[in-house]
């Protein structure tokens, strides 16, 4: 077993690192194709989705990530490492949060937009009560939809082959850039 657990808190630092790396070059291939959109420059009439509703598989990813974390933390607690309680604790939080989270779909439709989840109530705003869209701050920041009924992220992940989405809720909400986001015009 210690053989194992030895080689195991070797490994799952590695896999979680690819993971995070994964995540990142997401990230910088969403921040590059938002680009326009994040700077105020109108967005192109909104495309198709790859698929009409379902997400990219990427979303798995965040989830992943935690569960790559709790087996770390198990590994480095058959050492006797006293720190392996908290990558557990962490990666449990992450797991749970990523899975239970996790956008499935999107749908835009003539009145709104509907954002499913894995284990979560879907959140839906209607088109007129979409009061603004903020853009991340960085390559692995997400974008804030903000309306009446509440407020969502959206992650690179989550936006994979559906950036369109966002051209969509800036032109179907009518929002305009004030510099900074995209608020309701005026």
């Amino acid at each position: 077993m210690g053989n194992l657990a030895r080689l195991g808190a070797l490994a799952f630092p590695s896999v979680f690192g690819c993971l995070m790396v994964a995540l990142l070059a997401i990230g910088i291939r969403g921040w590059r194709s938002t680009g326009p959109l994040r700077h105020g420059r109108a967005p192109p009439p909104p495309g198709r989705p790859r698929s009409p509703r379902t997400t990219s598989r990427a979303t798995v990813i965040a989830g992943l990530c935690g569960a790559t974390v709790v087996a770390w933390g198990a590994c480095s607690a058959a050492l006797g490492h006293v720190s392996a309680f908290l990558l557990i604790a962490y990666g449990v939080f992450a797991t749970v949060s990523g899975c239970r989270s996790r956008v499935t779909e999107m749908r835009v439709g003539a009145t709104g937009l509907v954002i499913g989840y894995a284990h979560r109530r879907p959140f839906s705003a209607e088109w007129r009560d979409c009061s603004a869209l903020v853009p991340p701050r960085s390559p692995l920041g997400g974008w804030r939809v903000e309306s009446r009924s509440g407020a969502r992220t959206l992650m690179p992940s989550d936006l994979l082959g559906h950036e369109c989405v966002l051209a969509a809720i800036v032109g179907s909400g009518g929002l305009r850039f004030d510099g900074n986001r995209w608020v309701r015009g005026r």
